[in-house]
């Protein structure tokens, strides 16, 4: 059981979040049971499923939540582009969202794979 608190990801990913709720406040009102309540849920599933998967007794429950977050984060970044496409945020915005999601995504898929090189080590040594 690792402390999510400590986790870097987990960090950037309540930032995310937290801007995610900051942009989509100027979006339009017919949109707040469309696009605003979507990204937002979706935004938040990346800390909290990284923060569940810490809380679980294996390094695979880990892993296995990790790449849920992953996917909330991909879903996050398609609705934001939808978002930008019907010109509901500005260039600018978009870009300093994409940079930090990006940056998300990397140390992500980052620690996926060390948690995946752990594990496959550790079945390694168990079987010899």
């Amino acid at each position: 059981m690792r402390d999510y608190r400590k986790l870097e990801v987990w960090r950037l990913g309540r930032e995310l979040a937290v801007l995610c709720y900051r942009l989509t406040d100027s979006f339009p009102r017919e949109e707040q049971f469309g696009l605003i309540s979507q990204i937002r849920r979706a935004a938040v599933s990346i800390p909290a499923n990284t923060a569940e998967g810490a809380g679980r007794d294996s390094a695979g429950e880990f892993l296995r939540f990790l790449r849920i977050s992953l996917g909330s984060l991909n879903e996050t970044e398609t609705l934001f582009m939808i978002a930008s496409d019907l010109e509901m945020i500005p260039s600018e915005e978009m870009i300093g969202f994409e940079d930090r999601a990006r940056d998300l995504g990397v140390r992500l898929r980052n620690l996926a794979l060390k948690v995946e090189s752990d594990l496959t080590s550790k079945a390694t040594v168990s079987t010899t």
